[in-house]
């Protein structure tokens, strides 16, 4: 290999410059670039957001793309800077990174492996919409598990504080409460992160299923004043106490139709020492309204 050397002090004052420049800006092409996908607000399963940082000071422009096909974004606002992004397929993608700027070029390449997860999904036992005083949300999980895999984990993060339940190794149909203490009007996003035994984390948010509204625009379903249970948990037997006839239902914590019965005005004593200790849904049901609880039995 042969070297070519140049004489500096011979060459003019202009082409030296644009020779330093040259070498700097190869030199500085590469430095500082560091693209990553952010594994705490991203999961690596089908369908699930994957957000990109581009983490390249100096830079202004930016490209993502994925092999050498579609690209993902190009632009320069912070929607391209730090793109989101969800995989339909499972498999493995190599994203191709540029960015150029005052501090130069740089690429450089992510392999993302997406795996196949499960899918969360919620059923609500208790009414979506409830007034502040007195509120519980509650909901049955029925997150679907592929063929094969194991969930190993269930993270249910609530939008208006921020708070989490976290279960390991969870049960099909847990039960997961929820109430809210801040007195403010609005829904709520529920946010429910999976995670199976293969390593796929899924994540998967939930809207309107968490709404406090004005007590003057609820169809009367919870003023919890109506319909009072007594103890709770229950050892033996509970008494209901109900402002007109109604009918009571419980359920099991599977939806299953244990007990169906007419109450009257006032109390009514409910004897459940057959059932075997459990959670339980209890609805009650009138003429205007529909009324569901959770209890315990010991």
């Amino acid at each position: 290999m042969k070297f070519i050397k140049f004489d500096v002090s011979k060459m003019p004052v202009i082409m030296l410059t644009m020779v330093l420049t040259f070498v700097i800006s190869n030199l500085c092409y590469g430095q500082n670039c560091d693209p990553r996908w952010n594994r705490t607000k991203s999961g690596n399963c089908e369908n699930a957001p994957i957000q990109f940082e581009a983490n390249s000071p100096g830079r202004t422009t930016y490209e993502w793309a994925v092999g050498a096909g579609t690209g993902i974004v190009k632009g320069s606002s912070s929607a391209h800077r730090d793109p989101l992004r969800a995989f339909q397929n499972a498999g493995t993608y190599i994203v191709n990174f540029k960015a150029s700027g005052g501090a130069g070029q740089c690429s450089d390449t992510i392999i993302i492996v997406i795996k196949i997860g499960a899918n969360a999904f919620m059923h609500p036992i208790s009414e979506t919409k409830q007034a502040f005083t007195n509120n519980e949300f509650c909901y049955l999980d029925s997150t679907q598990v592929p063929i094969g895999s194991k969930l190993v984990r269930l993270k249910y993060t609530f939008g208006d504080d921020g708070t989490s339940v976290t279960l390991f190794n969870p049960k099909q149909n847990e039960l997961i409460c929820h109430t809210i203490t801040r007195n403010v009007i609005g829904c709520f996003l529920i946010t429910v992160e999976s995670e199976t035994d293969n390593g796929a984390i899924c994540i998967k948010s939930f809207s309107n299923k968490m709404c406090i509204i004005k007590s003057a625009d609820l169809p009367a379903i919870q003023t919890n004043n109506a319909v009072k249970i007594y103890p709770n948990p229950v050892i033996s037997a509970f008494e209901v106490k109900s402002i007109e006839t109604a009918t009571l239902k419980i359920y099991s914590i599977q939806g299953q139709l244990i007990l169906i019965r007419k109450i009257d005005v006032g109390l009514t004593k409910i004897d459940i020492e057959h059932l075997p200790k459990s959670n339980y849904i209890l609805e009650i049901i009138d003429s205007k309204r529909s009324y569901r609880q959770t209890f315990m039995k010991l």
